[in-house]
Formats: C-alpha cells, sequence, structure tokens
C-alpha cells in the first residue's frame, strides 16, 4: 500500500484552495502516515501551529512561523453553570462587516484534543465589533468592542474577564 505524505492546504479567498506542502517547510516533506492532528496556538502568537502523531514513529510538532499579516483573537470560555471548559459553547463574532461562528467542542482527532481556545481570524479589522456567546446551560450575553490580537477570557455570567496580548 502506497503512503502518502501529509499535505496542507491554503483556503484561496474562500472559493478554493491551493496544495502548499513544499514551501511549508520540513514537515510536510517526509512520507508518514499521520494518525492525529491537533490544532492550537502553542506559543500564544496569534497564529494556530499543529501537532501530528505518525503510526509507528515520532510525534511532530509544527509551529507556525509564518508571521502575523492579519489580525486575529482567540476566545478562552469558562462555565460557571455550563460544564467547566464550556463544551458546547456558541461564539458569534462580528468584525468588519464579517460575522464568523465558533463552537466549542472536545474529541477532534484521533485520541487527540485541539486547542480549546476559539481562534477567529479577523483580516484588516483591528478590532472585534461583538462578540455573542450562548452557553449550553441557555445563558447568553454579548461583550462589545474588543481589540484584536489577544487572547480574551470570557467567564459565563461574568462577561469578559481577562485578555493579554499576543506574544509576538
Amino acid at each position: 500500500m502506497d503512503q502518502v505524505k501529509e499535505m496542507l492546504f491554503q483556503n484561496m479567498n474562500g472559493r478554493r484552495f491551493a496544495e502548499i506542502s513544499r514551501q511549508s517547510g520540513s514537515g510536510f516533506a517526509r512520507d508518514d502516515v499521520g494518525r492525529t492532528l491537533i490544532g492550537g496556538d502553542i506559543d500564544n502568537d496569534g497564529d494556530i501551529d499543529l501537532v501530528v502523531t505518525n503510526n509507528g514513529g515520532a510525534v511532530e510538532v509544527l509551529r507556525n512561523t509564518g508571521g502575523n499579516a492579519r489580525n486575529s483573537i482567540e476566545i478562552r470560555v469558562v462555565g460557571t453553570r455550563s460544564n467547566r471548559d464550556g463544551l458546547g459553547t456558541r461564539l458569534t463574532v462580528t468584525a468588519g462587516g464579517r460575522t464568523q461562528v465558533r463552537e466549542i467542542k472536545s474529541g477532534s482527532s484521533y485520541l487527540g484534543q485541539n486547542d480549546l481556545r476559539a481562534h477567529v481570524g479577523l483580516g484588516e479589522a483591528a478590532r472585534v465589533d461583538r462578540i455573542d456567546v450562548r452557553w449550553p446551560a441557555g445563558q447568553t450575553e454579548s461583550i462589545r468592542d474588543v481589540a484584536a490580537n489577544q487572547i480574551v477570557t470570557v467567564t459565563e455570567g461574568k462577561g469578559q474577564t481577562s485578555q493579554s496580548p499576543f506574544a509576538r
């Protein structure tokens, strides 16, 4: 059976994907059989890094060192009435005329778990107009006018409880 190398695809303006493995570093040049793909901001710099487990091989950490040409925000939720990790929380983020939805969930890949923080790309928008939070227990709340390029913590029933800029 032929092995398939790890591949990376880039979204091209929401219309198509381009395969960019060759120019994306040595982590995509090997012919390994990947089993788990975990995404998260390992170094808290505002971009998504990857961890890959390989069948019969070593774990690979693929740090995204391409820089941050555009803005983003990461949202951590803490449940009080709902579960502590906020699993099932639905976030609706509006910034720069666009609305995006993220849901906090577990069990992301084979024996792996993505970062529980929601990462939202903002493009050129320097601020988030509004974050609507719908908690699993049914409560809803909104946070307005939040600066981009930071990690924001939202605690159920208390709104935004902390923020810290990305480590750039």
